[in-house]
């Protein structure tokens, strides 16, 4: 089997500028633990992932409160 044939092939993303509240939510919502970060939503250049658990220790964890 291929990883094309696993992947998402129109997967939900967001920016370096988008609030962590923005990625929380698409986790949320499509049950997932990752989510990629792009330069923008035209160019869709992968830059970065964030997962559930960098929010939980590099934000959550450290004190910082909303976005």
């Amino acid at each position: 089997m291929k990883a094309r044939e696993m992947m998402t092939s129109h997967p939900e993303v967001v920016t370096p500028k988008d609030p962590i509240s923005r990625a929380a939510g698409i986790m949320r919502d499509r049950d997932i633990g990752m989510v990629p970060v792009v330069d923008d939503t035209s160019r869709m250049s992968l830059v970065g992932v964030i997962t559930d658990r960098d929010i939980a220790v590099r934000h959550v964890a450290d004190g910082h409160t909303g976005d």
